[in-house]
């Protein structure tokens, strides 16, 4: 489980004032801090595609890895939809990964595998399989 990031975890929108005040910190003037760019991994695990959309059109690096995992966000959201944190009620892990895809999120680090322990959602091992990620054999069947 991610480090909590605080409110910007929890699925903010761009109506809301801490998305504001988020977006004032960073600075509009510096669309690719690398602040912004780490913030996304909170928001990917927490399955809230409007707060992921939101960073990424105010800058956010789609593969900006965060620094304790070394995970870009699509691995955070499928890892998140696996493992369902309760602290958003609205999450919704296929329209974040579908987010991330569509942006153009690098798939490579993604292998889904049966015998994975941060294995992802059913619904979402199934939109990365439509985005040619592949299916490893279970270890030892090999």
């Amino acid at each position: 489980m991610p480090p909590s990031v605080g409110p910007a975890s929890l699925g903010i929108a761009e109506s809301c004032p801490i998305a504001d005040l988020l977006l004032k910190v960073v600075g509009s003037d510096r669309p690719q801090s690398r602040w912004i760019s780490a913030v996304a991994t909170g928001p990917a695990y927490s399955g809230s595609a409007e707060t992921v959309a939101l960073l990424l059109d105010r800058g956010a690096d789609i593969e900006a890895r965060d620094s304790h995992w070394h995970s870009p966000p699509l691995v955070w959201a499928t890892v998140g939809s696996g493992e369902r944190p309760r602290h958003n009620p609205d999450a919704d892990w296929v329209a974040t990964v579908r987010t991330l895809l569509d942006a153009g999120a690098s798939s490579d680090a993604i292998t889904l595998s049966s015998d994975d322990a941060k294995a992802p959602s059913p619904e979402v091992a199934q939109l990365l399989r439509t985005h040619g990620v592949p299916t490893a054999s279970p270890r030892g069947k090999g």
